[in-house]
């Protein structure tokens, strides 16, 4: 199953398949209660691997959760 999520800051997609001629790839997907955190390879930075963050469908994130994912870029999946 290929994965692909989309930056909102600049609508770059990353994907799983890791034969992307673009080398935009996610490397890990951590699950939590109200966010998916994906860590990707940006073509342009190539290190270190920069977070995106997902809200999870139905989710009402708490305090915490927000001041977790502060200051990372914020995505969505994309089907």
């Amino acid at each position: 199953m290929i994965f692909k999520v989309q930056r909102h800051r600049d609508g770059k997609i990353f994907t799983s398949d890791m034969s992307n001629p673009h080398g935009d790839v996610i490397l890990e997907m951590h699950f939590y209660n109200s966010y998916t955190q994906v860590v990707v390879q940006d073509t342009q930075d190539k290190l270190p691997a920069v977070s995106i963050m997902v809200k999870n469908e139905g989710a009402n994130p708490s305090i915490i959760d927000t001041l977790a994912i502060q200051g990372n870029d914020i995505g969505s999946f994309v089907v």
